[in-house]
């Protein structure tokens, strides 16, 4: 009795086991051991995976709801972009060429990620085709003083968000007390990244505005969508970055309270617009035009020559020298700053890289001497009681938020969105920078984080700081030998 051929089960692409997840578009995958379904279909940003620290991301299609691998994403070896926009950047399916839906793990070991995405593919859906979301929230407030920078991160999630969900952040405005108004952020990253401010008002919610990533907005802007004077009396900034958002309290007096609601379902999401943030530099493309303009008009005179048209030539070569001369001048000037930036930075990178556990105040100026004349100094090391491993000084300081304690710090430099917010709180000097200084080797900047604005920075390393972190006498002044 002939029974045909029986058909051979799938394997895993790192064991012999059965397969029980595959990618939508190659038909490879793992099986269900945890760390070949990560090694296949995660990817993650800071930390490492078996801790619980950044975040880890899956990936499915938004069209044909497919999972994704890694490899066919082509994202096993790197981001294609800054790791800091995993979640708005615009991954094409290579089944439909859909958007791909990139789902956000928070503070999850990578097996603990692994359980998020299976309880969303095992998931049952709606009449909507929308998941069924269980309820799972956070609550956190963070108070934003008198002409002070703060803000939450918008996390972590106790799961990854779904289509139909978003992530929901409260901005109450207080006066002794008193909540005298409250506006709502909220964040969508399904099918692209997508902010929104609106109001609620007996349940529903109230559409202000949309915000587009990496903007800059003045509570002025929602004094005339609401005509509350709240958003007058008590003036803010809010800017929202990737993981972040960030908030300056102009005020001389009230408090800003900043609240994580968590996860809320909002279907309407879909007809939100999306944003994708990006800085054009047009200097070289306006000069480009300007030199093909002249040489059009010399090329005009060229063709009849008379004593006129000869003085003509001579101002047009002559307006063109100096334009040239004068682009010249600001790019090597805009070459000079980018060096310098670029030094600093990789300064920052390699005092972070050392992961020093403690920093404290050792120089610290008053608020009122805070005019790019006195010095900040920190120093570093495992163990502060016993000896110093690093002294970090920063020079012709005019603001910092920054604590007189603190663990495990990430060292950067500000973003460009980041510098204009403070801008808003102080006046710089022209050599001004602004230095980021976040908690936990990587945390989000405005939650635990703090900002410096000082003209430049300086390390000094302890002898055997460079290969190792031996403790060394305090008292001996000849251990401080080299300086960045």
């Amino acid at each position: 009795m002939f029974f045909g051929k029986k058909k051979a089960k799938k394997k895993c692409g790192y064991c012999t086991k059965q397969r029980t997840i595959s990618c939508g578009h190659c038909d490879e995958g793992s099986c269900k051991k945890d760390e070949h379904t990560y090694q296949k279909f995660f990817t993650k940003r800071y930390g490492t995976d078996n801790d619980q620290i950044g975040s880890k991301f899956f990936y499915i299609c938004g069209e044909c709801e497919k999972s994704l691998c890694v490899d066919c994403l082509g994202i096993r070896e790197g981001y294609p972009c800054d790791e800091a926009d995993v979640e708005i950047y615009p991954f094409a399916c290579p089944i439909c060429e859909g958007r791909v839906n990139v789902f956000r793990c928070d503070q999850k070991s990578y097996w603990e990620a692994v359980s998020e995405m299976n309880a969303y593919l095992e998931a049952p859906t709606q009449n909507d085709g929308l998941r069924v979301a269980f309820e799972l929230q956070h609550s956190k407030e963070e108070l934003v003083g008198p002409e002070k920078m703060g803000g939450l991160v918008l996390g972590p999630r106790p799961r990854a968000l779904w289509p139909g969900e978003i992530w929901e952040t409260a901005i109450h405005l207080k006066k002794d007390e008193e909540t005298l108004a409250t506006i709502f952020l909220g964040r969508s990253e399904q099918g692209g990244l997508r902010n929104r401010l609106y109001t609620l008002e007996n349940g529903e919610r109230k559409y202000l505005s949309d915000i587009p990533h990496k903007t800059l907005w003045h509570s002025e802007k929602i004094f005339e969508l609401t005509n509350n004077n709240a958003f007058q009396e008590q003036p803010f900034t809010i800017i929202v970055e990737s993981d972040n958002l960030g908030v300056a309290n102009l005020s001389q007096t009230e408090n800003l309270v900043l609240e994580r609601i968590g996860i809320a379902r909002y279907p309407e999401m879909d007809d939100w617009s999306v944003f994708v943030s990006g800085q054009e530099d047009g200097g070289l493309d306006e000069m480009q035009q300007y030199l093909q303009e002249s040489m059009d008009r010399i090329q005009n005179i060229s063709t009849e020559m008379n004593e006129e048209n000869i003085a003509s030539f001579t101002n047009e070569l002559e307006n063109m020298r100096d334009v040239l001369k004068n682009f010249i001048g600001e790019m090597d000037e805009r070459q000079e700053k980018e060096k310098k930036t670029s030094e600093t930075a990789a300064l920052l990178k390699k005092l972070t890289d050392k992961k020093i556990w403690d920093y404290e105040w050792i120089e610290c100026p008053p608020k009122d001497q805070r005019d790019g004349s006195q010095a900040l100094v920190l120093a570093g090391s495992t163990d502060l009681i016993y000896y110093q491993l690093v002294r970090v000084h920063f020079l012709g300081v005019r603001y910092m938020d920054c604590w007189n304690y603190f663990s495990h710090p990430y060292f950067r430099l500000a973003t460009e969105m980041e510098r204009k917010q403070v801008e808003s709180l102080v006046e710089f000097g022209p050599e001004s920078q602004v230095f980021a200084i976040t908690k936990d080797f990587g945390g989000g900047i405005f939650e635990g984080g703090s900002f410096v604005v000082a003209d430049s920075v300086h390390v000094e390393w302890e002898k055997e700081c460079e290969s190792d972190f031996k403790p060394h006498n305090p008292d001996n002044t000849s251990w401080w030998y080299s300086k960045d």
